[in-house]
């Protein structure tokens, strides 16, 4: 995906090292989607659904706090180094810019135009998608039909479309990707698919039955239950919560590096209630609104 972005042309042997993405400044936690370093230049990203006018401010404040937190130099000497950015964008792209600047005015009046690349997941291919390699785009992918079911003309010809797609999609993670980011990217797919359909009974039976025909063990569903046991043989209200807690890390953080989403949509995949999501983020610091 950075070759993608930046044009670049790493290779697997250039190795990624994710870097740590909860920072702090003062008493605020910010969380970023993705913060990683090749061959020691430093690559942001964040994922959006759509397009929002503070998002450049956020880029700014989050690429200043990595800045400041991997600062390079002496003390005599100290050099700050703006990650590479960008902004993923997974819905409809009509409204979205095809760039984002934001113009940084320094109390001597030097200036500087602090730029943030964007990219656009609904304007691939599901071809481009495959020969690129671009994991992370696939399911988002039939996010393009959102539009197309509201406003159909003809059900049974988009029905064909997007049951076409989707049989592709599956028989490209079956043949072609490792099993363990195969259920991840599977259950992401389904999970974006569940809630797209919601309200279109016969698109969400016939998708419903393609995926459904593939149903793989997810690890959480294991791991889940097995800190219940564990919780009910200790007896202690704590120790349950706190197992349930390291459960949800560690597969949450698992989703996040293997798909590169945010601690929010990894969440949406695991199908957290309220109370669930109140329970972790409270276990991690975090205020829960």
């Amino acid at each position: 995906m950075i070759n993608e972005i930046f044009g670049e042309h790493y290779t697997e042997n250039d190795g990624i090292r994710f870097l740590k993405n909860e920072l702090t400044n003062g008493s605020k936690k910010r969380i970023m989607d993705f913060l990683a370093e090749i061959l020691k230049r430093m690559y942001h990203g964040e994922c959006q659904s759509t397009w929002q006018k503070t998002v450049k401010t956020r880029m700014f404040e989050y690429d200043t706090m990595a800045a400041i937190e991997y600062i390079e130099g002496d003390d005599q000497d100290l050099k700050l180094v703006f990650p590479n950015s960008f902004i993923l964008y997974v819905r409809d792209p009509s409204t979205v810019p095809d760039f984002e600047r934001l113009q940084v005015v320094f109390g001597d009046g030097a200036e500087v135009i602090y730029s943030i690349r964007v990219i656009k997941v609904q304007n691939y291919s599901l071809e481009e998608i495959f020969e690129k390699n671009l994991l992370y785009f696939i399911p988002y992918y039939m996010l393009r039909y959102e539009r197309p079911l509201k406003c159909m003309s003809d059900e049974q010809s988009l029905l064909e479309q997007m049951t076409g797609d989707l049989e592709k999609i599956l028989t490209f993670l079956e043949n072609n990707i490792a099993e363990e980011k195969q259920i991840y990217l599977f259950y992401c797919t389904k999970h974006i698919l569940d809630y797209m359909l919601r309200d279109y009974q016969v698109f969400n039976e016939r998708l419903g039955e393609i995926m459904g025909g593939r149903v793989l063990t997810f690890p959480i569903d294991r791991q889940l239950e097995q800190s219940r046991r564990e919780g009910r043989r200790e007896g202690r209200s704590e120790g349950r919560r706190q197992g349930r807690c390291e459960t949800l890390r560690d597969n949450i953080q698992s989703l996040c590096l293997n798909l590169n989403i945010t601690s929010a949509e990894a969440m949406d995949i695991l199908n957290l209630t309220d109370k669930q999501r109140r329970e972790y983020l409270q276990y991690k610091g975090y205020e829960y609104r």
